[in-house]
């Protein structure tokens, strides 16, 4: 969206009713022609809007679109969404995030595109982004904590996105994958990518990145039965404005409750009650072994208790945890 287009999109949001034709002139400094071709541009991208001679413009509807104009009025933050970047096309927004960063970028920053040409997941593997159907989001974070808190981030970003799916789709019951995963029937729904700069005493910045299917039809053939998306799950579209709006309000809420507290403590009957690995057996994948036991809940500070066969429990920090396989057949 071009920014006067984006200008006259906000003024029309903003009002609710008709603006006339010559108030956006004087406003925009244009000719009525030349309005007329934004109005056109904003229609040709989904928009309806109402021309009435002699009364101007009205928005009769929305697109959903997580552009701005529409997010910004639906969010109840101090800071998350503020600074609201968005872009058609992105390579990632984690990295275009880290730029940002980098140059100074305030707390909260978001940075959402429509499509990611190299979208990432954990492990450095691919995330498919195609255009117009799903949320990918990045938000930048400066956190008030000792560094070694800094991995208790993505859990809190996991309990926010799952709390916000819990109250704004109506039908779809979603669980927290340890370490960072939202799943629905044991197939993924969004993915969680958190990346530091810090020093050993001090960190930098935080960029909490996260992939939403939202209004995806259909999964690509390599990813069937491993993916999913909430439109897939419930038969219905969803507003990814009002998604993102709520994720971003749920989670500003529980990142500064988080940041006065010592560790996850507030946060573990919400992470553990909604857990999908809830008392499984498990096969933990780490870079250099692999670690098999039944799931026995978090600890305060996010890390996996796993059970093995002789009753020790350990405390896992990270790895790819997948339900183990018994005699060709795993587990539910």
């Amino acid at each position: 969206m071009n920014p006067v287009a984006g200008t006259i999109l906000k003024r029309l949001v903003d009002e609710g009713g008709f603006v006339s034709g010559g108030d956006l002139c004087r406003e925009l400094q244009m000719s009525r022609s030349a309005v007329w071709k934004h109005i056109a541009a904003l229609r040709s991208a989904g928009y309806a809007i109402e021309a009435v001679s002699g009364r101007g413009y009205r928005l009769d509807g929305l697109t959903g679109s997580p552009v701005p104009e529409e997010v910004v009025p639906l969010l109840t933050t101090t800071a998350f969404g503020r600074s609201f970047i968005y872009l058609d096309t992105v390579d990632s927004t984690n990295l275009k995030a880290r730029a940002l960063a980098r140059e100074g970028a305030a707390e909260g920053t978001v940075v959402v595109a429509d499509a990611q040409t190299g979208g990432r997941g954990r492990m450095r593997r691919a995330w498919v982004s195609p255009a117009g159907v799903n949320l990918y989001c990045s938000i930048v974070l400066r956190p008030p904590v000792p560094s070694f808190r800094v991995p208790e981030i993505p859990l809190v970003a996991a309990a926010a996105i799952h709390g916000a799916l819990e109250n704004e789709c109506t039908g779809l019951k979603s669980f927290i994958k340890w370490p960072n995963d939202i799943v629905t029937g044991g197939r993924k729904l969004c993915g969680i990518l958190c990346e530091m700069e810090s020093e050993p005493d001090f960190t930098h910045f935080v960029v909490v990145g996260f992939g939403l299917n939202v209004n995806l039809e259909l999964v690509p053939e390599e990813l069937q039965g491993i993916a999913s998306s909430i439109a897939m799950e419930t038969g219905r579209s969803e507003s990814r404005a009002r998604l993102l709006a709520a994720v971003l309000n749920r989670f500003e809420q529980l990142y500064r409750e988080w940041a006065l507290q010592d560790d996850l403590g507030f946060l573990l009957p919400c992470l553990e009650g909604s857990a999908w690995l809830k008392g499984k057996e498990l096969r933990i994948e780490q870079f250099d072994k692999i670690l098999t036991g039944v799931e026995a809940g978090l600890t305060p500070q996010g890390q996996l208790l796993l059970r093995a066969e002789d009753g020790t429990v350990m405390a896992v920090s990270s790895g790819e945890a997948h339900l183990r396989s018994i005699n060709n057949e795993q587990r539910p």
